[in-house]
C-alpha cells in the first residue's frame, strides 16, 4: 500500500507523462517535412524516370541508327570500289593485250584518264628499260625503272603468267601517293600508275557530324583516304585498330574502338569485301551521338525542375493545410503530459475543411474530457486510500503497542512460574508457554516495526560506534539458539583496521538480529560466520564504506526464490514457514533500514550449500549529508 501510494503522490506531483517517446530520435521528421518529401517523391521519382528513359532511349536510337546507316553506307562504297577495280582491270588488261599484238590504244586515253591513271609505262622484262610510254602529260615513264622498283614489280608478277597484280598504296618519286598495276607479257613489264584522287572524293561524299567522314585502307591496311589529310599523304598504317583487323580478314560490321588520332571513342561500319582486298570504314565520334543524348537529358532536366518547383508548390500548400491541426493536437498533448487536464483544442481547428483531421480534433476533446474526470476520481480515491492507510496503520501500531503490553505480562508470569517447584509436566508445560509467548512477541515486534516503517514514523539517530560491539552483543543474543541447533558463531574482524562509523546503532543491531537469527534458524550442526570491516577502497581513509558479511552453511535459497526474499511477508518456500516459523518480514525490515541508513543490501545463495547476506552503510553520514 504505501509503494502504491508513493507511485501515485509521484504520479500527481508530476502529471501525465508520455513514456516509449524519444525525443532525440535522429531519424524523427515534422508533418511538414515528411508530407513535402512524399509530394517530391512522388513527383520527382517518375520525372526522373522519364528523364532518365529519354537520355537512354536518345542514345540507344541514335547508336542503332548509326550502326544501319554507317554499314549500308560502308558496303555502298564497297560496292562502288568493286565497280572501279573491275573498270581499272578491263582497262589495263585491254591496253596490255593490245601492246602485245601490236595494235593502236591511243583510242582508249580519254578512258584511262577518267579511270585516273597517271601513265602507263612498257618495260624491258629482263633489264627494266623503258620501250613505251602512255599518258605521260602529267607523270612521265622513267628512262630506267630504279632497282628496288624493278624487283618488287617483278617479284609481284613471277610465277603468275601474264595475270594483272597490283601493289599497295606507296609514293611516286615526286611523293605523291599512287597503286601501281602490273602485268608481265610477251618480255614486256607493263606497269600502270593511278592516284588516290577517286579515293579520296568518294571518301568525301560521305559528310555527316562535324567529323563524319568515311576512311579507305589498301589490302595491307594502309590509309588510301582519310579525314586526315596528314594520314593520306604518309599512307598511314592502321593495322592496330580492331575495326581494320575485321576488314583485312573479310569481315563486315560495326565496331567501337578508341582513335588515338582524334582522342576520342568513334563507332564505325566496316566492309572487307571488295575483290581487291581494299577496305571500307565509316566511323563517327561517340561524342557527337552522346550529345544528341546531351540535348534530350538538357531538355528533360527543364521538365523535371519545372514539376518539381510545382510539387514543391503544392506540397507547400497541402502541408500548412494538413500540419496545423497536426501540431495543434500535438501541442496540447504535450500540454497535457505536463498536467494541464483543462488543454482543449481551439475551435477553428475543429471546424477546418479536412474531416479526418476535424475528428481527430474532436476526440482529442473527448479523450481530455474523461481525463480530466478520472483525475478527479483519482485524487479522491487516493485521498481516500491515504486515509484507509493511515488508519490502517495506526490502528496496527496501537493494537501491537496494547497487545505487547499484556504479552510482556505473560510472559513475565510465566518465568516466575518457572523458577517454582514444578512436576516436570508441568515445568515442559511452563517453557512451551514461555516459547510461544516470546514467538509471540517476536511477530509483534516485525508487525509494529513495519507498520512504523510504512507509516513513515521511523526515527534514524546518527552516531559514532563500534560495530564490532554491536555484532558482539546480538551474537550473545542468539548463542543459546545456536548452541541448541548445534551452530557455531564466528566473528571475523581485523584488529587492525578502525572501525569506527557513523550510523543508527540501534537499527544496525536490529538488522543485525534478524540477518544473523535467519542464519541461526536455518544452519543445523555448521557455522556461521560474521565478517566486518571497512572496504578496500575505505581502508586507512575514513571515508567510504563499511561492510558486514554474514555466511551460512544452512539450508539455502532456491533459485527460482531469489526476486521472493526481500518482498513483503515472503519466504523462499511456503515449508519453510511451517518448519521454521516467521512473518516474512524480516528481510523486507532489513532492506527498508539499510535503505533509510543510505547503505546497500544484498545477497547469494545456493541450496543445500548456504547463504550470504551482506549490506554496507557509509563510515562517514556526515560527509554524505
Amino acid at each position: 500500500m504505501a509503494e502504491m501510494n508513493a507511485q501515485m503522490k509521484a504520479t500527481a506531483g508530476s502529471g501525465p507523462k508520455l513514456t516509449g517517446v524519444s525525443h532525440h530520435s535522429w531519424w524523427r521528421i515534422g508533418v511538414r517535412s515528411a508530407l513535402t518529401f512524399a509530394f517530391l517523391m512522388t513527383c520527382g521519382i517518375p520525372l526522373v524516370g522519364f528523364w532518365y528513359w529519354s537520355y537512354s532511349a536518345t542514345i540507344q536510337h541514335e547508336f542503332e541508327e548509326v550502326r544501319e546507316r554507317h554499314l549500308l553506307l560502308a558496303r555502298n562504297l564497297g560496292a562502288a570500289l568493286d565497280r572501279y577495280h573491275s573498270d581499272l582491270i578491263s582497262a589495263f588488261e585491254v591496253y596490255s593485250t593490245g601492246i602485245a599484238k601490236g595494235h593502236d590504244v591511243t583510242f582508249s586515253r580519254t578512258l584511262f584518264r577518267n579511270l585516273n591513271f597517271r601513265n602507263v609505262c612498257v618495260f624491258e622484262a629482263d633489264s627494266g628499260r623503258l620501250k613505251q610510254a602512255f599518258l605521260t602529260q602529267d607523270t612521265p615513264c622513267p628512262d630506267m625503272l630504279a632497282q628496288g622498283r624493278f624487283r618488287a614489280f617483278s617479284k609481284m608478277v613471277d610465277g603468275k603468267g601474264d595475270t594483272i597484280a597490283m601493289s599497295p598504296v606507296a609514293h611516286d618519286p615526286d611523293k605523291t601517293t599512287v597503286i601501281c598495276f602490273v602485268r608481265k607479257l610477251d618480255g614486256n613489264l607493263i606497269v600502270g600508275t593511278i592516284g588516290t584522287d577517286y579515293f579520296r572524293s568518294l571518301a568525301s561524299r560521305i559528310n555527316f557530324g562535324r567529323k563524319g567522314r568515311a576512311a579507305i585502307v589498301d589490302q595491307t591496311g594502309r590509309v588510301l583516304a582519310h579525314p586526315l589529310p596528314d594520314w593520306e599523304k604518309a599512307a598511314t598504317d592502321l593495322t592496330k585498330v580492331s575495326a581494320v583487323q575485321r576488314m583485312l580478314a573479310g569481315e563486315s560490321g560495326v565496331a567501337q574502338f578508341y582513335s588515338p588520332a582524334l582522342k576520342g571513342d568513334m563507332i564505325a561500319g566496316f566492309t572487307g569485301a571488295t575483290k581487291a582486298g581494299w577496305g571500307v570504314m565509316v566511323p563517327q565520334p561517340v561524342a557527337e551521338l552522346e550529345s544528341a543524348g546531351l540535348r534530350v537529358s538538357q531538355s528533360g532536366m527543364v521538365v523535371l525542375l519545372i514539376g518539381l518547383a510545382m510539387a514543391g508548390s503544392f506540397a507547400t500548400f497541402f502541408t500548412v493545410l494538413l500540419a496545423r491541426p497536426v501540431n495543434e493536437v500535438a501541442a496540447a498533448a504535450q500540454r497535457m503530459s505536463r498536467g494541464e487536464t483543462g488543454t482543449r483544442i481551439e475551435p477553428e481547428v475543429l471546424h477546418q475543411p479536412i474531416r479526418e483531421l476535424s475528428d481527430l480534433a474532436m476526440s482529442f476533446n473527448h479523450m481530455a474530457d474523461q481525463v480530466e474526470t478520472a483525475h478527479a476520481e483519482e485524487r479522491k480515491l487516493r485521498i481516500d486510500a491515504e486515509q484507509a492507510d493511515l488508519s490502517k496503520s495506526r490502528f496496527v501500531a496501537v493494537m501491537s503497542h496494547e497487545i505487547r503490553t499484556p504479552m510482556n505480562g505473560l510472559i513475565g508470569m510465566a518465568q516466575l512460574l518457572r523458577k517454582t517447584t514444578l512436576d516436570p509436566q508441568q515445568k515442559l508445560y511452563t517453557e512451551k508457554l514461555i516459547d510461544s509467548g516470546k514467538g509471540l512477541m517476536n511477530v509483534l515486534n516485525d508487525v509494529l516495526d513495519f507498520s512504523q516503517i510504512e507509516a513513515g514514523y521511523l526515527e534514524i539517530e546518527k552516531e559514532r560506534f563500534d560495530p564490532r560491539e554491536t555484532v558482539a552483543t546480538v551474537c550473545e543474543l542468539l548463542k543459546p539458539e545456536a548452541e541448541q541447533n548445534g551452530t557455531e558463531l564466528i566473528i571475523q574482524a581485523d584488529p587492525a583496521l578502525n572501525h569506527k562509523i557513523e550510523s543508527d546503532p540501534h537499527r544496525v543491531q536490529q538488522i543485525l538480529v534478524n540477518l544473523i537469527g535467519n542464519a541461526v534458524k536455518f544452519t543445523h550442526r555448521g557455522k556461521v560466520t560474521i565478517a566486518l570491516g571497512p572496504t578496500e577502497t575505505a581502508s586507512g581513509s575514513g571515508t567510504g564504506r563499511y561492510r558486514i558479511t554474514i555466511k551460512d552453511t544452512g539450508v539455502g535459497i532456491p533459485e527460482n526464490a531469489h526476486d521472493l526474499i526481500f518482498r513483503d511477508f515472503a519466504q523462499a518456500d511456503s515449508s519453510m514457514r511451517r518448519t521454521f516459523g516467521g512473518t516474512g518480514l524480516g528481510l523486507a525490515i532489513c532492506k527498508r533500514l539499510v535503505a533509510a541508513l543510505d547503505g546497500e543490501i544484498d545477497f547469494s545463495s545456493r541450496l543445500g550449500v548456504g547463504s550470504e547476506f551482506w549490506f554496507e552503510l557509509d563510515i562517514n553520514a556526515s560527509q554524505k549529508h
